[in-house]
């Protein structure tokens, strides 16, 4: 084999490793893109946001015994705890965590607490 075709040779070979370390790093951000997307898509997911129509309204309170909130009071009741966030670190509506996490205590605590405060009659200011 000739010096020449020698060159030849290691030329065409070391332009397969460029092209090849190229489609490795293509390939790669590629699979960082999807795996960035797929993580936001399911951060979405479990952190609601409250968009009016496309947000989704608990009607009920699972655990939490509403007996004592007179049935006037109740939406406003879930109302709150649709808007509230639960301070257990998920970032989720109080009502959103009662729901889809019912071994959560600290939502359980809180609602509680609510259901205290619409329990009690509404102060009125008369003067």
């Amino acid at each position: 084999m000739s010096g020449r075709a020698r060159k030849t040779i290691r030329l065409e070979i070391s332009k397969a490793g460029v092209w090849e370390n190229k489609v490795k790093w293509f390939a790669l951000g590629l699979l960082t893109a999807i795996a960035i997307i797929a993580i936001v898509a399911n951060l979405s997911e479990f952190s609601p946001r409250r968009t009016g129509e496309s947000a989704r309204f608990y009607p009920g309170l699972p655990g939490i015994d509403l007996a004592s909130v007179a049935p006037e009071r109740r939406p406003a009741l879930l109302e709150e705890a649709n808007r509230d966030r639960c301070t257990c670190g998920c970032k989720m509506t109080l009502a959103y965590c009662r729901n889809n996490d019912r071994s959560c205590r600290t939502s359980l605590r809180l609602c509680q607490e609510m259901v205290q405060r619409f329990s009690q009659p509404e102060k009125t200011d008369d003067k």
